[in-house]
């Protein structure tokens, strides 16, 4: 490939340590690749490289790439954090995989510890960990710290491992937390040939512990290190890195870059609408529209920030027959409780009545019926006969059943406003909002949704026959996702869009209190919030479109201005 100034600077870079800076779309995976060909060209023996990523799948694309460049197979290192200090420990204190607790079994150990702790809350932890090391087993956290105990207890050990390799490769160092980051200077201590590649601007998972500021770290560490900036963008059109420059240039935890786009202008649309539902049905009609001009929908995505942001989309989307994938698991809003308690009321108004279905609803509002009352048989007559000698549960039984029946007679839309306002069902829901401590706005939302999704349903039958295909929709989604995207419209949180690109980019609900979420209150936190919509914004490689909607009166997000179009 023709390399720019600063790529072939990376890529010729032989000794010491070398920071180098690539943004979006600035070719550090073929800097990377092209990086290991030229050390192998210059002498250094292949089996000498290590390269550390960050999952398995970027660590086996980049082996599949520098093979792509190379004529003969080279034994160079490719690997993740975990897999590498793994295997050294595996090697050196006899771990075997079956070792691994996780899942049901990682849950029984814990549960142990509770046992073993008693009421002291404080010494869990504790607990756990004698409980590993008592059954030698460790968890997916214990990797490193075990390598790490492992290399200041037994400084022969680190030795032996830092003349296995000379040159360290690092991927995505913005991610890194502050363990890899001590074990990846432990091990190149020696030759102090670590080249480390990242975006502090890119640096959204502070949560898992990563820190932009290690980056800002390592030249402190190493003065003299050459610091690199790519800053060539091949990928983002040129009026979109300006955006995303003028957007990520208010943070202050940084380093400066001015950042040139090789590509013409494409297209950024920010639009208001009233609501959700609104965002959603211009999602759907933009996609159709692409979808004629002859666009693939597998370079559409639909990015949020989080999963019920995308509620009203993958209705529309399934309504509209559109084929699409998930990223990541979605939690399946359809099984929602308060879902579940409509459907139940459906189900009982056209007949299909079960013992089940009946206590799932019999106090739901509170009617002060007992449990019992259903035992016998969930039919109406069973309910009054277990009554008849209690006159106000009997009347409450009639009552009950009269609302079920009308139910039955009404439009779906007409049957939720019902169970909502005349049986009570949102009084009973404040009140348990109260009692969970959560937010009651949560479980309004959901009837709104539900009732939105029901909106064209004439009857409660058609609803129910709606509602068993979209739970089946997502169901099936979460169980096949990233099986196949041929074809399909990719739906992203913003989080798991890092490191994709597609033609057309949608991103939703772009409101203060979600983009930026209402919990970030610091600097630092708002900082991370700006970070996560810039990585979102630089997925696009041709149109952008931003929504946010003004439904109670929500604010559109501070971003957009910074964004400065």
């Amino acid at each position: 490939m023709n390399l720019n100034a600063p790529q072939r600077q990376a890529v010729f870079h032989k000794e010491g340590p070398c920071l180098v800076i690539a943004g979006p779309g600035s070719g550090k995976t073929a800097v990377l690749t092209q990086r290991v060909k030229e050390l192998i060209n210059s002498g250094v023996p292949a089996n000498e490289v290590l390269v550390i990523t960050f999952t398995k799948a970027a660590a086996i694309e980049m082996k599949e790439r520098f093979e792509r460049l190379s004529e003969e197979r080279a034994p160079v290192t490719f690997g993740t954090f975990h897999s590498l200090f793994w295997g050294i420990i595996q090697k050196e204190l006899g771990y075997k995989n079956c070792d691994i607790i996780m899942g049901a079994a990682k849950e029984r150990v814990y549960r142990e510890a509770m046992h073993l702790a008693g009421e002291d809350e404080a010494e869990i932890p504790k607990k756990y960990q004698f409980l590993k090391d008592k059954y030698h087993v460790l968890d997916f956290d214990d990797m490193l710290t075990k390598a790490h105990q492992l290399f200041l207890q037994r400084p022969q050990v680190l030795t032996k491992w830092q003349d296995r390799f000379t040159y360290f490769l690092v991927d995505e160092m913005q991610d890194m937390n502050d363990l890899q980051f001590q074990l990846i200077l432990m091990l190149s201590a020696k030759t102090n040939n670590l080249f480390c590649v990242g975006d502090d601007d890119q640096s959204i998972y502070g949560f898992r512990g990563a820190n932009p500021k290690m980056m800002q770290d390592f030249m402190e560490i190493y003065p003299d290190a050459t610091k690199i900036i790519l800053d060539y963008n091949y990928r983002n059109p040129k009026n979109i890195v300006t955006a995303a420059g003028s957007l990520i240039g208010v943070n202050k935890n940084r380093f400066p870059k001015d950042i040139k786009s090789t590509t013409p202008e494409g297209s950024i649309q920010v639009l208001e609408r009233n609501s959700p539902e609104e965002e959603a049905d211009y999602i759907i009609n933009s996609i159709c529209k692409l979808r004629e001009k002859g666009v693939s929908l597998d370079e559409i995505a639909v990015l949020y920030r989080n999963h019920s942001d995308a509620r009203y989309v993958v209705d529309r989307l399934v309504s509209s027959d559109i084929p699409f994938y998930l990223k990541e698991q979605m939690p399946n809003v359809y099984t929602h409780f308060i879902i579940s308690d409509i459907e139940n009321y459906f189900q009982l108004a056209l007949g299909n009545i079960t013992k089940a279905r009946m206590l799932a609803i019999l106090n739901r509002p509170n009617r002060f019926l007992h449990r019992q009352s259903v035992e016998r048989g969930a039919e109406k007559r069973a309910m009054l006969d277990f009554y008849k000698i209690n006159p106000g549960n009997y009347r409450t039984v009639e009552a009950l059943w009269a609302d079920i029946e009308l139910i039955g007679k009404m439009n779906a839309v007409a049957a939720i406003s019902y169970i909502r306002r005349a049986m009570g069902y949102d009084t009973f829901l404040a009140e348990e909002a109260v009692k969970k401590q959560v937010d009651y706005s949560e479980y309004r939302d959901v009837l709104d949704f539900i009732t939105e999704v029901f909106r064209e349903c004439r009857t409660v039958r058609q609803a129910i026959d709606k509602l068993n295909i979209l739970r089946l929709k997502i169901d099936y989604e979460n169980k096949n996702r990233n099986v196949d995207k041929t074809g399909k419209v990719g739906l992203y949180t913003l989080h798991s869009s890092k490191g994709l690109e597609f033609e057309n980019v949608f991103i939703i609900a772009v409101n203060d209190g979600i983009i930026p979420n209402s919990k970030a209150e610091t600097r630092e936190e708002m900082e991370g919030e700006r970070r996560l919509f810039y990585v979102g914004i630089t997925r696009c490689k041709k149109n952008l479109s931003i929504t946010y909607n003004n439904k109670k009166n929500r604010d559109k997000s501070r971003f957009l201005s910074e964004m400065k179009i």
